[in-house]
């Protein structure tokens, strides 16, 4: 009965010891990394530059926190490709990330609002057809390799919230 009883108490300092550490880390998150959110932009723009294998350029960084997840607001978001051409932009990008999943190691949207998107589709001399610096068309002998079918991010697409997308603007530019 003694070994319960030290079993159970042990138990209970253990659950209070890993509340703690949760409240700390939270209250860390809610005001210190929060309210200083535009401080962490190089760090950010190195992540996404690497994840995205493009170079990227935030403007003005802002975040605040609520019950159902994070949320960002980026303002002047560019996407460069290796020779320096404007991929995307986008003025400004409100989104929501969904607690659980960043919890979980996922980033999930629960909420995404970017307006005036500003997107080039491009089409070099060899008649390939590129949107956001990947290939989504082959050449004229049907040798789409390098064609977009990561079907791993249309599936993450399919898993996000709502999606808004309000004034954006899509230019066509051919290098014929």
């Amino acid at each position: 009965m003694q070994t319960l009883h030290r079993l159970s108490k042990w138990l209970g300092f253990l659950a209070l010891a890993g509340y703690v550490v949760v409240a700390v880390a939270f209250a860390a998150l809610r005001y210190w990394v929060v309210p200083n959110i535009d401080r962490w932009r190089e760090p950010l723009q190195r992540e996404l530059s690497a994840l995205l294998e493009d170079p990227v350029e935030l403007g003005q960084v802002r975040a605040d926190m609520s019950w159902s997840g994070l949320r960002l607001r980026l303002g002047d978001t560019r996407v460069r490709d290796d020779q320096g051409r404007l991929l995307i932009r986008i003025p400004s990008l409100d989104l929501v990330l969904a607690w659980r999943d960043l919890l979980g190691g996922n980033a999930r949207l629960l909420n995404l609002r970017a307006e005036g998107v500003d997107v080039a589709l491009q089409r070099d001399a060899q008649n390939n057809v590129t949107l956001l610096g990947y290939a989504i068309e082959g050449d004229d002998e049907g040798d789409d390799d390098d064609a977009v079918t990561d079907i791993e991010s249309v599936y993450w697409l399919s898993r996000q919230g709502d999606i808004q997308l309000t004034k954006a603007r899509l230019r066509w530019i051919d290098e014929e």
